[in-house]
């Protein structure tokens, strides 16, 4: 496991696993635009689709948030200095203070990017999912999402990341 950066620019992260042929965020990307991918996901996961969500729509708008999702991440990277804190918020949404390597989710409707915050405004992104429930316990896909951002901290702490200045030490080792 390492982690790589995204856009060119020192606040955001990706990791990235030898099984997989890109870093997690790259193949968010991928499959949440590959009609295939999602249409299967659907039809795995079609008891936990709202009733009343229509699926071409859902499919159509699918494709449409992750496009949001990349082109704002972008944005949000050229500024000077880069505001992923107006991205990500809380994954706990109970939780009210500020702890180490706390855990972060952006999203747009139903897709959720899921990140650990480093430091003020350096993020390193975890997994992500296409999420209709509640909580993350109640879905398998969401199980594992949670399972992996706790993988990754735990990796963080093992290699004594507690702030950016070692987290960006690690960065250099690997």
């Amino acid at each position: 496991m390492r982690i790589v950066p995204i856009f060119d620019t020192e606040n955001l992260f990706a990791f990235h696993f030898e099984v997989d042929e890109n870093n997690v965020f790259i193949e968010l990307m991928n499959n949440w635009t590959d009609a295939e991918f999602v249409h299967d996901f659907f039809k795995k996961n079609k008891r936990d689709i709202p009733t009343n969500v229509d699926i071409s729509k859902l499919r159509k708008q699918i494709e449409k948030d992750t496009e949001y999702i990349e082109e704002k991440l972008l944005e949000l990277s050229q500024m000077n200095p880069p505001d992923f804190n107006s991205f990500f918020k809380l994954l706990n949404n109970n939780e009210y203070k500020i702890t180490e390597l706390q855990f972060q989710k952006g999203r747009k409707n139903y897709l959720r990017i899921y990140a650990i915050k480093i430091d003020e405004d350096v993020f390193v992104i975890t997994g992500g999912a296409i999420k209709f429930t509640d909580k993350m316990n109640q879905a398998d896909h969401t199980i594992k999402e949670w399972a992996r951002i706790n993988h990754c901290k735990d990796f963080l702490k093992e290699n004594g990341v507690y702030d950016s200045e070692s987290f960006y030490e690690l960065i250099l080792e690997q």
